[in-house]
């Protein structure tokens, strides 16, 4: 199980440093496998405002961008990878910098001096996306690049023992966490509904365990209203510290909640429910179900599944 550190904060005061907590961790009987400080190995690279572009005067493909990079204007010279417009906010190196692939100097393209580099996600974390980062207003100019993405973390892998289906969860280990340093002091209350349920109909989803000794409880609310979009970049950003690819806001919200509470949670398009009616029971021997990676997987009568009145879901 993949933990973030940020993530642990909210909940919990860490007085001592990480491999301190590594420590202190394994004595409790929580095994860590590895510490990870994401953003490693990138040094100097902040947040720039594009404040100026030309053509470079003698290669049709590289153009020259004055950036305010906080305090300081520089120049860089940047091919038709990185698509930029005058005020953008995007990452940039400023030389000398470091990345994960090697050193960043001040250099020459073509005659014309390039004090840094516009730098695509794939270049500050390997398995990121050759994509450009543009950064909100909100964000200063001049702010390290991975405190401004939520880099500035580390992560913890940590290995729980079957019998610890408690510590499967940020909270589960934020409260040992709590026991160790703060005797056993959270910062807020957990799981408190703050906001109420109206309008519930039982015939807007219908619910049926047929396996109770696998599945002793299921439940399920229907929710109008919901625009499937994007995650906010926080939430989609804490997915990825934890190794979750961020796939929408309704799926990133519930894996955010599995993670953060140890509750599996699943969205369901309603539309696509046969009959409204959810069941939980054994698959049939040869039963299909496509995946969220887009591959169709062939089930066994021994799985158990959730299925409507026709198909797997």
């Amino acid at each position: 199980m993949k933990l973030s550190l940020n993530w642990l904060k909210d909940y919990v005061d860490i007085p001592v440093s990480p491999k301190e907590l590594a420590d202190k961790l394994m004595l409790s009987g929580t095994a860590v496998e590895s510490i990870v400080e994401r953003g490693e190995g990138i040094k100097n690279v902040v947040v720039g405002r594009i404040e100026k572009i030309e053509k470079h005067p003698s290669a049709d493909r590289l153009s020259v961008a004055k950036v305010n990079v906080g305090g300081k204007m520089i120049q860089v010279v940047f091919g038709d990878k990185a698509v930029v417009h005058k005020g953008d906010k995007v990452p940039v190196a400023v030389a000398p910098a470091s990345l994960p692939q090697g050193e960043i100097k001040a250099t020459a393209f073509r005659g014309v001096a390039s004090e840094g580099m516009l730098c695509l996600d794939s270049e500050l974390m390997n398995d990121l996306p050759s994509v450009l980062t543009y950064f909100g207003e909100e964000t200063p100019i001049g702010q390290s690049v991975p405190e401004a993405l939520g880099w500035d973390d580390v992560v913890f892998d940590l290995s729980i023992t079957p019998n610890r289906g408690d510590c499967l969860s940020v909270i589960g280990i934020a409260r040992e966490v709590a026991a160790l340093f703060t005797e056993g002091r959270l910062k807020e209350e957990i799981g408190k509904v703050t906001y109420p349920i109206v309008g519930a109909r039982n015939d807007s989803v219908h619910i049926a365990v047929e396996n109770p000794p696998l599945c002793p409880k299921f439940c399920a609310l229907y929710m109008r209203n919901v625009r499937v979009g994007k995650s906010p970049k926080w939430l989609a950003r804490r997915l990825e510290a934890v190794g979750i690819r961020s796939i929408s806001n309704v799926v990133d919200v519930t894996n955010y909640i599995m993670l953060d509470l140890g509750q599996p949670l699943h969205a369901f398009d309603a539309a696509k429910v046969e009959d409204h009616y959810i069941i939980a029971r054994l698959a049939k021997d040869g039963e299909e179900i496509a995946t969220l990676d887009g591959k169709r997987r062939v089930l066994e009568d021994s799985m158990l599944v959730l299925a409507d009145t026709k198909k797997p879901l």
